[in-house]
C-alpha cells in the first residue's frame, strides 16, 4: 500500500537574540495548526525552553546545548514556547511549519 506525503508550503522562519530574561520563541495562537517546530541555538550559551509560559531555572522542558539543534516530537505542541539562555551572545533561529 502506497504511503501518503503531506506537503506544508507555509513557514515562519525567525532569529530570536539570546537573553537572561525570559523570551519568546514561539507565539503558537492556536489559530494555525503548527506541524513542526525546530529551535537552533545558535549561541555559546546553553538554552532553556519551556513548552508553555514563564520558563524559569526550576521550570523548563530541556535544555539545548551550545551549538544544537532540536526538533519538537509528533504530535507537535502547538502552544507558546519560552525560553533563556545563560549569556546574551548569539540567537536561536526557530522555524514553524504551517
Amino acid at each position: 500500500m502506497p504511503k501518503t506525503f503531506h506537503s506544508y508550503s507555509n513557514s515562519l522562519v525567525r532569529s530570536v537574540p539570546a537573553s537572561t530574561d525570559l523570551t519568546t520563541l514561539a507565539v503558537g495562537d492556536g489559530e494555525i495548526s503548527r506541524v513542526a517546530l525546530t529551535i537552533y541555538n545558535d549561541s555559546n550559551n546553553a538554552l532553556f525552553i519551556k513548552l508553555g509560559i514563564d520558563a524559569g531555572a526550576n521550570s523548563f522542558t530541556l535544555k539545548i546545548p551550545t551549538l544544537s539543534y532540536w526538533e519538537c516530537p509528533y504530535p507537535v505542541y502547538d502552544g507558546a514556547v519560552t525560553g533563556f539562555w545563560d549569556g546574551t551572545d548569539g540567537s536561536a533561529m526557530v522555524t514553524e511549519i504551517y
